[in-house]
């Protein structure tokens, strides 16, 4: 049987037209690969070593800095269930042995090496050697096992003028002819007249395919086995359930964040009976109260009860404007009476200096003031915290702990970008951790004894 199939290859052989292997090119629009050899070793285990052997050639072309390799990692079978071929790449050389740069991304259902370096091109011939392995490569039908592989792939946008195949078992044994299936073209094309295999030894097949495959098409082979010819792929626990792995980051993020806060930010409570106050307590500025009352949080109002302080302690005259007409709005005007005394805080300086009388004005328009204000929002909010906190009132270690919960942050907000293509699971954790975080930041003040003590006064 063996010798009737290699002379019905040779023959298969002579009848095919010369022009079907296709000679070099005399017209190179972009790389195009001139030969493919594959070799596989396919083993008990439902495991196969690859090595690829291509010979790509992109002319005297600009700007080529070398090829694509994509890969199947999920395949959708046709019982709607999906089989998992996890890639492990060993080696990607010249054929000198000499090692390719490369970068390795992944998709939902692929992985791709980019092969060569971004800053050289290439030009003519160039030969890449890869090697990887591949699992869970067998499919085990009803009442038989079965090796099916798309050899060169369907991924390749540049076309293949010469492909061939040794696909070698490591269990000694015939492989019966009649379980051999051939296909070639695009995904779903049963066609293999341009396919032709022989059987070089009992546990090995060779396959070649005459003329050219083009971009999106490829070459498959299927060999159907006895049923338990192949122990099913063992799946390492990690890569089962690695995946939700992922979730324990959140939940460590937050005992972690816990137990800073319950040590740092978790308040006593005020156990005193609430009794009416009818003094400022402590004389404090209003924007200073203000913080103390919400524990360590800032809001416009403050702002607005600050320069009605201003008036009442004659710094500056509030004037109200008349309207200009029946669409206008009510206006204010400040005017600067005197300077803040020296005593007054760096937050009211700044707000009455750099906010409200902006350059040494002497009067400002209410309505004006808004765009100037905004921009300093931020640092006059600033400033009546950490006056708040240099006064004893708020706890400084709490304070530092909101402010190094906000480095892991950022970190995690930049990983986001990065691994959101790659893994769902893992950018929903990092999502989680940063919103378990924010929280401990928003909740993270702590009143010190005076600071409690100020806000009973306050409420009272």
């Amino acid at each position: 049987m063996k010798k009737i199939f290699s002379i019905l290859s040779l023959a298969f052989l002579l009848l095919i037209p010369i022009k079907a292997f296709s000679a070099n090119r005399t017209h190179i629009s972009d790389w195009y690969i001139k030969d493919f050899k594959s070799e596989i070793t396919v083993s008990q285990d439902s495991t196969m070593e690859v090595t690829e052997k291509i010979t790509a050639d992109c002319g005297n072309l600009p700007d080529k800095h070398g090829i694509f390799r994509v890969l199947p990692t999920k395949i959708n079978l046709d019982n709607g269930k999906t089989l998992q071929t996890p890639i492990e790449l060993h080696s990607i050389t010249d054929s000198s042995g000499n090692a390719y740069k490369y970068t390795e991304s992944k998709e939902k259902n692929t992985i791709t090496w980019k092969i060569g370096d971004t800053n050289k091109t290439v030009s003519g011939v160039n030969y890449y050697n890869i090697k990887y392995k591949v699992s869970n490569v067998i499919r085990f039908q009803d009442g038989y096992d079965e090796f099916y592989w798309n050899l060169s792939g369907n991924y390749w946008e540049i076309p293949i003028d010469q492909y061939s195949a040794i696909v070698s078992f490591t269990q000694s044994f015939a492989i019966d002819p009649e379980k051999v299936s051939l296909y070639s073209g695009a995904v779903g094309n049963n066609n293999a007249s341009s396919t032709n295999f022989t059987l070089p030894e009992n546990n090995q097949i060779q396959i070649t395919h005459f003329g050219t495959i083009d971009p999106g098409s490829g070459v498959t082979v299927s060999i159907s086995f006895p049923s338990g010819f192949f122990n099913p792929y063992v799946f390492s626990f990690l890569f089962l359930y690695g995946k939700y792995l992922f979730l324990l980051i959140p939940v460590l993020v937050f005992f972690i964040c816990l137990h800073f806060w319950l040590k740092y930010g978790n308040d006593k409570r005020i156990d005193k009976v609430t009794t009416p106050e009818f003094e400022i307590p402590n004389k404090l500025d209003p924007m200073t109260l203000g913080v103390i009352d919400t524990q360590g949080n800032f809001t416009t109002s403050f702002v607005s009860a600050a320069i009605i302080s201003f008036g009442v302690n004659k710094y500056l005259k509030i004037e109200e404007i008349e309207k200009a007409g029946i669409l206008s709005q009510k206006d204010f005007k400040l005017i600067k009476i005197r300077e803040l005394d020296n005593d007054a805080t760096k937050a009211e300086k700044y707000l009455f200096n750099d906010i409200l009388f902006f350059g040494g004005a002497s009067e400002a328009n209410l309505s004006k003031l808004k765009t100037i204000f905004t921009k300093n929002y931020h640092s006059l909010s600033a400033d009546a915290i950490d006056n708040t906190i240099e006064k004893g009132y708020l706890s400084k270690t709490a304070n530092k702990m909101k402010k190094v919960l906000l480095i892991p942050v950022v970190v995690f907000a930049i990983l986001i970008s990065f691994v959101a293509s790659i893994s769902g699971f893992l950018t929903i954790a990092l999502s989680m951790s940063i919103i378990i975080m924010i929280i401990f930041i928003l909740i993270a003040s702590k009143y010190t004894e005076s600071g409690l003590e100020t806000k009973w006064k306050i409420e009272g």
